[in-house]
């Protein structure tokens, strides 16, 4: 009962609480409704960003008998999106276009393994990198491109490439906080 409080009489409104902190959160009231908060649940974890999902269990659905057969569980896997083709080209375009362009890597970045590539891409381009803080170890600080860490904690060679008249940003895997887009060393 305390777990499903509604905020009244002094107790805690877990919901409420966890609304504000997780990518997705809901409540299931009755079983019939189950499969279907635990669908969205499961799809807002494995979409986008990574991060938790909350589910509220009344009290009275704990004891209700919800059957699910290996086929529901076969249907939670999420199948991403392929990226179309034109959007690609036309990134691709600007990059080939752009006099002077920079590649800013985030967490994001990191998270999915993308070092590889994004060094392909600068090393093609002749474009330097910069990092967020969690965007740091997907490019050798030693590399001829890596300009470093970017931000309000940033190397100031970095910041001050940024400010030095780029014509086009590459961002990849960065949430834009504070820290990455406040340079206080100005």
């Amino acid at each position: 009962a305390f777990q499903e409080s509604s905020g009244k009489g002094r107790t805690i409104n877990q919901f409420e609480i966890f609304k504000n902190i997780t990518k997705y959160s809901g409540k299931i009231y009755c079983a019939k409704d189950a499969k279907k908060a635990i669908r969205k649940a499961f799809y807002a974890l494995k979409t986008n960003r990574p991060g938790p999902a909350y589910l509220e269990l009344g009290a009275d659905i704990m004891t209700d008998k919800i059957e699910f057969n290996k086929n529901f569980f076969k249907s939670l896997k999420v199948i991403k999106k392929k990226e179309k083709t034109n959007k690609i080209k036309t990134v691709a375009k600007m990059l080939l276009k752009a006099k002077k362009p920079l590649i800013l890597a985030g967490g994001g970045a990191v998270y999915s393994n993308s070092g590889k590539e994004i060094i392909k891409i600068a090393t093609a381009l002749s474009c330097p990198i910069i990092t967020t803080m969690k965007g740091k170890g997907i490019i050798s600080e030693n590399h001829a491109l890596c300009l470093g860490l970017t931000g309000r904690t940033g190397q100031t060679v970095a910041n001050n490439y940024m400010k030095s008249g780029i014509d086009l940003l590459l961002v990849i895997g960065v949430s834009f906080n504070q820290f990455t887009i406040n340079d206080s060393k100005k």
